[in-house]
Formats: structure tokens, sequence, C-alpha cells
């Protein structure tokens, strides 16, 4: 949607709300006439904005369903009549990377401090070369790391077993 030279992209949050558009300071023009507005904190006067939901959307789609940069850009296109850039995507994924440094970090030490821990690996191809996903787990917490390695370096960089002292599960 487009309001005063600003387009929006707002989703509900759930099923029986409707998506909230929010107004720039320029005039908008709607079915029901023009309007007036100013611009939250949030929302900068740019062509065009992701809000927060399409964000999660979007990183959803890349780190649930495991789609690439370039089929989520043809899907947001497809969908919604906008483009979504590479560049873009990957400083959310940045943001999102930050944000979650200190949830890893509480899931590291809850295991560490477990008395049973399950740990394994198992081989992956990213862009065509072979690395390692290294997992340590509990039946309510499991951390993942994909390491380029199998060996104890990619072990130590899930960061749980050098501080470990229970009993080990492992698959061998």
């Amino acid at each position: 949607m487009s309001f005063g030279g600003i387009r929006f992209l707002r989703f509900p949050r759930n099923r029986s709300s409707s998506p909230s558009i929010r107004s720039s300071a320029r005039a908008v023009r709607s079915a029901a006439g023009t309007a007036e507005g100013v611009l939250p904190g949030e929302v900068k006067p740019v062509p065009l904005q992701y809000g927060p939901s399409f964000l999660t959307f979007a990183l959803y789609l890349r780190f649930v369903q495991f789609l690439p940069y370039e089929r989520l850009s043809e899907l947001c296109r497809a969908l919604f009549g906008v483009p979504l850039a590479k560049g873009t995507t990957e400083l959310w994924e940045r943001l999102l990377y930050t944000n979650l440094e200190p949830f890893e970090e509480a899931v590291r030490r809850l295991l560490v401090e477990t008395v049973v821990l399950c740990v394994d690996e198992t081989g992956l191809r990213v862009a065509g070369l072979l690395h390692w996903p290294h997992v340590a787990a509990t039946e309510r917490a499991t951390l993942l790391s994909v390491f380029k390695r199998r060996d104890k370096e990619g072990i130590d960089y899930l960061g749980v077993l050098l501080e470990y002292t229970g009993m080990l599960v492992h698959d061998c």
C-alpha cells in the first residue's frame, strides 16, 4: 500500500485483527477521502518500509522453510508486489543474530549445567562445501551450530563441552 508517497507492508497480529497502516505527515488519500497524520517514531519518510511482522515473516521463510534469498525475493514480489533485496534480508539476519545472543548464552548455560547431555554431528553442504552441524541437546533445550570441520575445534565452537562435567550421550 502506498500513502502520501510512502509504501507500507503490515500484517495482522492475529486473524481477528485487521492490518494497521500508519500515515505520513503528508496528505493520505483513501476511499474515505484525505487525512493528515504524523509519522510514528519507528516510521521514516522513505519510499518503502517493512514492518516488524513482515520482517518476522521473511526471517521465518529463510530459517524455518530454508528459502534462498532469490526465491524469497520472488515470493515477496509475487505476493505483495514489492522487491526484497538480499542486502535487506542479510541486515535483518545480522540483527536477529545479535538480538538472540543473550538467549543463546542462556541455552548454553542450561546445557552446561544439565546432568545428561546428548551430543551429535552430521555432514551438510553449504555453498557446495562440506560443513558439520554440531548439536548439544536435552529434552528441553537444543543448541545447534554449523562449523567447517568435524574435529575438536568444531565441537568447541559450539561452546558447551569445554565446561561440561556430566554424562554425555552420543551415537558412536
